[in-house]
C-alpha cells in the first residue's frame, strides 16, 4: 500500500514538473521570438552570451532553442539569415559592390562575407550573380 502511495506521489510530482517545464518553454520561446522580431539581427554583433543575458535565459537554453527549432546552432542561424538577406539585396541591386553589401549586413569585411556566402550556398557571389542574369 505504501509503495502504491509513493508511486502516486512521484507520478503526480512528475506531472507537475512536466507542466512547469512546458510553461517555462513557452515563456522562453516567446522571449526568443520577441528578440528575433524586434532586433535587427543582420547588424547586431551581440554574442549568444549577450543575447541570453538580454532576454534573461541561460546560454544553454538559448542554444537548445535554436537547435530544436531551426535545426542549427545560433551562429549558423545568424549566418544563414545574413546570406538570405544578401541574396535579396543582390536581386534588388545586382550592381552593388561586395563592400557595400558587407556594410549593409553588419559591417563584416568583404572577404568574410564572400567566404560565408560560398560556405552557405556552395557558389561564390560572382557565380550567383552570373546565374541570376541568365
Amino acid at each position: 500500500m505504501q509503495r502504491l502511495r509513493r508511486r502516486m506521489i512521484t507520478s503526480s510530482a512528475r506531472r507537475r514538473a512536466e507542466y512547469a517545464r512546458k510553461a517555462l518553454d513557452k515563456i522562453t520561446a516567446a522571449k526568443i521570438r520577441n528578440w528575433i522580431e524586434t532586433t535587427d539581427n543582420l547588424v547586431s554583433t551581440a554574442t549568444i552570451e549577450e543575447i541570453a543575458d538580454e532576454i534573461n535565459i541561460s546560454e544553454s537554453r538559448l542554444s537548445w532553442y535554436f537547435k530544436e527549432n531551426y535545426g542549427m546552432t545560433f551562429k549558423t542561424w545568424r549566418k544563414t539569415v545574413r546570406i538570405e538577406q544578401a541574396k535579396r539585396i543582390l536581386k534588388k541591386s545586382p550592381d552593388i559592390s561586395i563592400e557595400e553589401l558587407a556594410y549593409l549586413l553588419g559591417g563584416t569585411d568583404k572577404s568574410n562575407l564572400a567566404r560565408q556566402f560560398h560556405e552557405t550556398t556552395g557558389i561564390t557571389i560572382y557565380e550567383w550573380r552570373r546565374n541570376r542574369k541568365r
